[in-house]
């Protein structure tokens, strides 16, 4: 007999509610600024996103115990809002939005990705998924997964072949301005017109089934810079989440953890580790393992300065040995409630900090983020 779901609570629904409603302003803040023109305000427009990324990043943060998820999104937050908002609002340049295909930021973006991988972008610096890890922090539950669902993956890849052709057009005409004087006149405006308003549009109508969906549907389907970074860096690149399949209970917490929907059991079980364009390097597979089987690995490894981040920290495991697996999947497939035993494997105090790439202990947090905070200031510099 499956067991039905305990009935969420009212101040569970309001969250909801009032994520669902933020994101309804983003999209109408868009919808106001390229077609309606309803009024002329910073309050409603193409910045609209980006306010609900920074006011409901500082609930997320302040309520999020993990440390080293805390500590990502306060900094994606932090830099989202500079290099998307507050430079190009009060300054009014866009050198630092890495989504504008073909320009100088575009390449050297492309070189970190390939160097770090897809998380470079998708989980650090990204006003498309800072109002998914915010905003959209109430739907993670909702995600849909399974064997179909993976599939579907490959639909991302025509997305990308479009922007890579746009990529080739913005490259041939500076190359050349006569280079595609063969072809009808405007027809490079207008595609290039319809991938933005094509691609702006799938974006924002994603946000209406996110409820239903989970809070990463566009970068897991239709997200044309996603699927570039994770073939760059993911597959072309140094990243990959390694795995230690001797310490691997597969206790399946990884992959219910998952906001992509990768298979990650699967491809532990196969491979040993997780080398997929899906993955975006979030980390929250990692630290939910109660074993510490998962690692992430990028050029630092190759360079000979391997690295333990992010790692759990001295969780409680809720399976104890492989023997005891089955019991654990089982109790899973007859619907029992796993909510309490997630809680205890994710919930971490105390012990050692590990963060992007630093392994020291907590009070050396702040030292952590000091690369990433000076690599941007010199970047405004110059």
């Amino acid at each position: 007999m499956v067991s039905k779901a305990a009935p969420r609570k009212w101040p569970v629904r309001a969250i909801e509610v009032i994520s669902f409603l933020a994101f309804l302003y983003a999209g109408l803040g868009y919808l106001n600024h390229a077609y309606l023109h309803w009024v002329d305000s910073f309050w409603l427009s193409n910045y609209s996103d980006r306010l609900a990324i920074v006011a409901f990043g500082i609930l997320v943060v302040a309520r999020q115990k993990n440390r080293y998820t805390r500590n990502r999104i306060a900094i994606m937050v932090s830099l989202t809002a500079v290099g998307y908002l507050v430079i190009p609002y009060f300054i009014g340049s866009s050198f630092f939005n890495n989504h504008l295909v073909g320009s100088v930021w575009f390449f050297a973006y492309l070189a970190i990705v390939f160097a770090f991988g897809r998380r470079a972008d998708c989980s650090w610096y990204c006003p498309c998924v800072g109002i998914r890890d915010t905003v959209g922090n109430a739907f993670r539950a909702n995600t849909v997964k399974g064997d179909w669902y993976w599939r579907l993956r490959h639909l991302k890849w025509v997305f990308m072949g479009s922007m890579l052709v746009y990529l080739l057009v913005v490259v041939l005409l500076r190359l050349s301005p006569d280079a595609l004087a063969f072809l009808p006149a405007n027809t490079t405006a207008r595609y290039i017109y319809y991938f933005w308003g094509i691609t702006n549009g799938l974006y924002f109508a994603s946000f209406l089934v996110i409820p239903w969906t989970g809070n990463r549907n566009f970068c897991r389907y239709m997200c044309p810079w996603g699927a570039t970074y994770g073939t760059v860096g993911n597959i072309l690149g140094f990243f990959k989440i390694e795995a230690d399949r001797e310490k691997c209970i597969y206790c399946n917490l990884c992959e219910k953890e998952c906001d992509m929907g990768v298979p990650l059991r699967k491809l532990i079980k196969g491979h040993g580790e997780i080398r997929v364009a899906d993955c975006v390097g979030c980390g929250r597979c990692i630290q939910v393992c109660p074993k510490g089987a998962l690692r992430f690995v990028d050029i630092r490894d190759y360079l000979g300065f391997p690295h333990k981040f992010p790692q759990p920290l001295k969780a409680k495991p809720a399976v104890k040995s492989r023997e005891e697996v089955p019991t654990a999947v089982a109790v899973d497939a007859a619907g029992t409630d796993l909510g309490v035993k997630l809680k205890a494997v994710g919930q971490f105090s105390g012990g050692r900090l590990a963060f992007q790439g630093f392994q020291g202990d907590p009070g050396l947090e702040r030292w952590a983020m000091l690369p990433a905070v000076l690599f941007h200031v010199l970047l405004l510099l110059f």
